[in-house]
């Protein structure tokens, strides 16, 4: 945005071309794509990330993520921009069609220090399924089965009768799997 004043104007003092010059906006501005296409619509979320060992649920997820703080859509070219100026430990979580996901951990984030056009690349969302047993081999009913990123927090579900357990639309990533 900018602001040019015009004092004094008259229909028979116009100059022949004016010069006005717009001023970028603070904030985080990116894209995000698809198998190299912009991504059209996906929700771009930005949030305060928590201090290490702290965790919040919200459902059956469990994260690390304190507060949001934005969130916009991008347009037809894949662009966003969250237009504050933001400073700390934030988190960038995308979410496109299909559950197809991308985030970017920006931890200790400051306005201009480079950080600020962002390109994020969605991924598909994978399946997670298998059986817990014990140490002789035999499904365990109804234990506890986690499964934990070391960004986006933890998925948690109760094994079935049988031991079986599945989890889906998970996004993708590095996770770490663990039954109780």
């Amino acid at each position: 945005h900018s602001q040019l004043v015009l004092a004094g104007l008259s229909a028979d003092a116009l100059p022949e071309d004016w010069s006005l010059t717009l001023e970028v906006l603070p904030g985080i501005r990116g894209i995000v794509r698809f198998e190299g296409e912009p991504a059209k619509r996906a929700k771009v979320e930005l949030s305060y990330a928590t201090k290490p060992g702290r965790v919040l649920t919200k459902g059956n997820l469990v994260s690390r993520v304190a507060s949001e703080v934005g969130e916009v859509r991008t347009d037809a070219d894949g662009r966003f921009h969250l237009d504050q100026e933001y400073d700390g430990d934030l988190l960038l979580v995308v979410t496109g069609r299909s559950g197809r996901t991308a985030w970017l951990d920006l931890a200790g984030f400051q306005a201009g220090d480079g950080r600020d056009e962002l390109t994020l690349d969605l991924a598909p969302p994978g399946e997670v399924r298998g059986l817990v047993r014990d140490h002789l081999g035999n499904p365990v009913p109804r234990a506890a089965v986690v499964l934990n990123h070391p960004v986006l927090g933890m998925l948690q579900k109760t094994a079935a009768a049988d031991g079986s357990f599945h989890f889906r639309r998970v996004p993708a990533g590095d996770w770490f799997l663990r039954a109780v």
